[in-house]
């Protein structure tokens, strides 16, 4: 648990959980507390402590207090630890007013209009970071987020109008081929309806040529010749049929994979704002549905659209060519499918777009619920989750009928005008007298009734194309999000060698509406200063991590061993600062990935890492895998993970987010001792909620409200009377001397040496 839950969590536990008089224990119910936090197994029945996978010891408290020494001062220690923290904690809480999210970078300037949707965010990630667990508001994170977004916070998923443009068509086959390779398959299109027509209309011919035959007439094909003419073009149509197909769905499939991973380079550079701004959910519905709409569904309905598109149009040249009475009934129902058609688009494309923006809450939904399913069966909300998905799915399934509801009234116009048709074609030739060839009349009427068949098919497919055709509309929005800068200017190969950082004048915010949540800092941290960072939360101290790593725009300047962050790429600048974070980030991948995934370490290396920070007896081989989220580990051996990372790319500025805020007092004592041996010369930036962890610090600054309040020794700031950080010492109460101890000892050790 971070600092500022602590009291809260600590009243849950006793009150509720474990305590003789909570809620559970008066409803007698067996309770099984999984803990490293030993002040509350005194509230306990009987303790079991596993070691190693194995149980070392159990026994009740008093028993293991009185037979187990190494126990006794385990209590001992962390009994002073805990009052030290919980004094600090209550000195820190006492100056807060608010509780903005400010363990999240760039919560401190997000707007009032979706911090509700950032905290239930939160609570989500670190539920699934720690136990897996997710609260009753977590599992109705789709929800609350969609509700959220409607909001006017300038959130909620933009919707394009109208029809699907020209560019999004050009876009897409340009993605698929160059120009001359679409001129040459248009080409090759339009030569195979004309081989599949041209073979039609020979049987026209043949039949002629029979019945001139049969009255003894001179032909100019006789009837084995007229066999060899019409296997040809059957062998032609097969030939160009293949060839077209095998070109068209080459576009399609090499224009699938450029927009997809043009798609997913611009989100890999997109700005922090833009997922500070979009749920997981929406961004998943872009890769899944809308990708796979692209991938199966758009290149069939095209390719049946443009096929059905030339044999209508081939009958019909077939049609006049027999019958030029009908090029007026041609013209008619041409002008009343283009109206259907019309009044069908607009509000079924709208419909496409409105069904895909409803889609994403219920994957944001499903993704919170499977991240703490284990918690949600535990507590039986199956029913309270499987409620909220229903109830997400209601909204999207509405939508999805409107439209089948859509396509069907749409068939049924379009056949009634196919009958209509047909019916003029008919009784066409009976104004034409006997003159007419049978061979004509019949050609006429199979291919009319053809016609029939495809025009109800044809149409949809049309309407399925532009339909599908916002899935790419949708992918394309994507690939023109605000992107971070790319320069691509170089530091030294060994920048930087001393580790000095320096803020001028320097401000930062997430939004130009927004008042700034950095404010004019200017600061000056020497090569291999330890400098601790606090503040009351939403100061601004995760603000200046992600001012150092250039998360946001900036204003003013950076310098790192004299260098202008914002003069180099941010790849060479992210690289060469190291940091450990509150919640520990692994990758699905083995442990040789997660240290090193861009094989610059030997195997040495990675053990002699793993070594420092005490997990090689833990890790059976460098190719063992990490698991989803690094389930297979303890979130202390996640963030000694992390700290052996950092250890081996031995970079001269180093940064901890309140790194041991979640882990057992061990762990916590082996990344303190770890810092202070391998980060010697480095320079180390420390944000804290624990005074007791940089009170020893060579500096500490003190943000308040966005500013640099204080910057000094922390003995020497303790000396100012009505001093930002002497007040919060002064809150601990008695731990204040102690506190003050610390500081006193470090600064007189470091003016002897």
């Amino acid at each position: 648990t971070t600092a500022w839950s602590k009291h809260f969590v600590e009243k849950v536990t006793t009150d509720v959980c474990i305590g003789p008089r909570g809620r559970l224990a008066t409803e007698k119910a067996t309770r099984v507390l999984i803990t490293h936090q030993v002040h509350f197994l005194t509230e306990a029945d009987w303790i079991v402590i596993i070691e190693n996978g194995r149980i070392s010891r159990q026994g009740t408290y008093e028993e293991l207090s009185k037979s187990d020494l190494d126990f006794a001062k385990l209590l001992e220690r962390i009994k002073e630890e805990d009052e030290a923290v919980e004094s600090e904690n209550e000195s820190i809480l006492s100056h807060e007013t608010t509780y903005e999210d400010e363990e999240i970078p760039y919560i401190d300037g997000v707007r009032d209009g979706y911090q509700p949707l950032r905290r239930t965010s939160r609570s989500s990630r670190t539920s699934a970071n720690n136990d897996g667990s997710l609260t009753r508001k977590s599992a109705s994170l789709a929800l609350s987020s969609e509700q959220d977004l409607s909001d006017d916070s300038g959130l909620a998923e933009d919707q394009a109008k109208g029809g699907v443009s020209g560019r999004v068509w050009w876009e897409y086959f340009r993605a698929g081929s160059s120009v001359c390779g679409l001129v040459f398959m248009t080409c090759v299109m339009l030569l195979s309806q004309v081989v599949c027509s041209g073979s039609d209309y020979f049987v026209n011919i043949w039949t002629q040529q029979e019945y001139l035959r049969s009255l003894s007439k001179p032909t100019a094909f006789t009837t084995f010749e007229c066999l060899y003419i019409y296997g040809a073009l059957i062998v032609a149509v097969v030939l160009m049929t293949v060839f077209r197909g095998y070109l068209f769905f080459k576009v399609c499939m090499h224009a699938s994979k450029v927009l997809h991973d043009r798609m997913f380079g611009c989100i890999l550079r997109a700005t922090m704002r833009f997922f500070d701004t979009n749920p997981s959910g929406r961004i998943l519905n872009r890769f899944s549905k809308d990708m796979g709409a692209i991938d199966e569904y758009l290149p069939k309905s095209i390719m049946d659209f443009i096929q059905i598109s030339l044999v209508m149009f081939g009958i019909l040249i077939v049609i006049c060519v027999v019958n030029p009475i009908l090029l007026l009934a041609i013209l008619i129902v041409a002008i009343v499918d283009y109206w259907i058609l019309q009044l069908y688009l607009r509000p079924s494309q709208d419909l496409k777009r409105l069904e895909g923006i409803c889609r994403s809450p219920v994957f944001s939904h499903l993704s919170a619920s499977l991240s703490g399913i284990a918690t949600i069966r535990a507590r039986e909300l199956q029913d309270i989750v499987i409620k909220e998905f229903d109830s997400l799915q209601d909204v999207h399934s509405a939508v999805w009928q409107l439209t089948m509801a859509a396509n069907t009234a749409l068939g049924l116009w379009l056949d009634c005008v196919s009958c209509c048709f047909l019916a003029s074609v008919t009784f066409s030739f009976s104004l034409m007298g006997t003159q007419t060839f049978s061979g004509n009349v019949g050609l006429a009427i199979s291919q009319a009734m053809i016609l029939t068949g495809m025009v109800q098919y044809g149409v949809r497919q049309v309407a399925e194309s532009l339909q599908q055709m916002t899935s790419v509309e949708r992918v394309l929005e994507y690939t023109d999000l605000e992107q971070e800068s790319e320069i691509k200017k170089q530091p030294p190969p060994t920048w930087p060698t001393h580790g000095q950082v320096e803020f001028k004048d320097l401000s930062l915010r997430y939004d130009p509406n927004n008042p700034p949540v950095l404010k004019h800092l200017n600061i000056t941290i020497e090569p291999s200063w330890k400098v601790g960072v606090v503040g009351r939360t939403g100061a601004g101290k995760s603000s200046l991590i992600g001012a150092l790593f250039r998360l946001s725009q900036l204003e003013g300047d950076i310098m790192v061993d004299g260098i202008e962050t914002g003069s180099i790429s941010l790849e060479a600048l992210r690289s060469k600062i190291s940091i450990i974070p509150q919640d520990p980030v692994l990758f699905s991948a083995t442990i040789r990935y997660n240290l090193d995934p861009f094989d610059k370490y030997g195997d040495a290396d990675l053990w002699r890492a793993l070594e420092d920070v005490e997990l090689k007896g833990a890790i059976p081989g460098l190719d063992y895998m990490v698991t989803q989220r690094g389930s297979n580990f303890s979130v202390g051996q996640r963030q000694l993970l992390c700290l052996a990372r950092a250890i081996l790319r031995n970079n001269k500025v180093l940064v901890l987010d309140e790194a041991t805020a979640n882990v057992d007092p061990q762990t916590d004592a082996l990344i303190q001792t770890t810092i202070r041996t391998k980060f010697k010369h480095c320079t180390v930036l420390t944000v804290a909620h624990r005074l007791h962890t940089v009170m020893d610090s060579d500096r500490i600054l003190v943000m308040d409200d966005g500013r640099a309040r204080e910057f000094d020794i922390p003995h020497l700031l303790l000396k100012k009377q009505n001093g930002a950080l002497r007040q919060m010492v002064d809150a601990t109460g008695a731990e204040a001397e102690s506190l003050k101890k610390i500081a006193s000892e470090s600064y007189n050790m470091k003016q002897r040496a």
